[in-house]
């Protein structure tokens, strides 16, 4: 299938293969992309660098990378790699973040009561730090984690496997003299309320 989808992508004339797949068939698509050199740039919703080790081409979004440095990044990096003995990649960030989420929820709301937590999970002045520099929140309307994403593309020359990639851009990007709050900023990310058609009813009763 992926030398097909690539051959239809360039008989049609596209500029760019947008890839929703994940594991093994997006590998044996970058597999194939990589062979054959296509005049097309390829990308997709979400990136994990060490799932099925993919080959470096493209550009992808991620929700973390183990070279970040700031807001504290680095001593998370580090001490998940002292720990596993692995760089962490989007999926240990995610996992991390959620246990994270959880502790705090039950501590802030001093209850494990699970209809309790869900009340402080969605108001709006609950927010959780994931060394992204910006506060995170969840959205009211679809519940969406709101959060800086990092947009990644091949390093030139890596020295190693794991440096085969680099951040290239942090979304949403804040304009100079943006007077927007980090949390309208992050509502970039996803269909704004007016525009959404996912309307969630809030989880727990009063």
């Amino acid at each position: 299938p992926a030398l097909r989808w690539l051959q239809e992508a360039e008989r049609a004339g596209a500029e760019v293969l947008f890839a929703g797949l994940a594991g093994p068939p997006l590998a044996a698509l970058l597999a194939e992309y990589r062979a054959r050199g296509p005049r097309l740039e390829v990308a997709g919703p979400y990136f994990d660098p060490g799932a099925a080790s993919p080959p470096a081409v493209g550009t992808w979004p991620a929700l973390w990378h183990h070279e970040l440095e700031r807001y504290g990044a680095a001593q998370l990096n580090q001490r998940f790699r002292e720990r596993f003995g692995a760089p962490l990649g989007p999926r240990g960030w995610a996992g991390w973040l959620a246990v994270k989420i959880l502790w705090e929820a039950a501590a802030r709301a001093r209850t494990t009561a699970a209809p309790a937590l869900v009340r402080h999970l969605e108001k709006g002045t609950t927010f959780f730090d994931g060394h992204k520099g910006r506060p995170l929140s969840f959205r009211p309307w679809d519940h969406q984690l709101r959060q800086p994403l990092y947009l990644l593309r091949p390093r030139s020359a890596p020295r190693a496997p794991e440096e085969a990639w680099e951040v290239a851009a942090e979304l949403p990007r804040r304009p100079p003299g943006e007077p927007r709050s980090s949390r309208e900023l992050l509502d970039r990310l996803g269909d704004l309320e007016p525009d959404s058609p996912c309307r969630l009813e809030a989880a727990a009763s009063p």
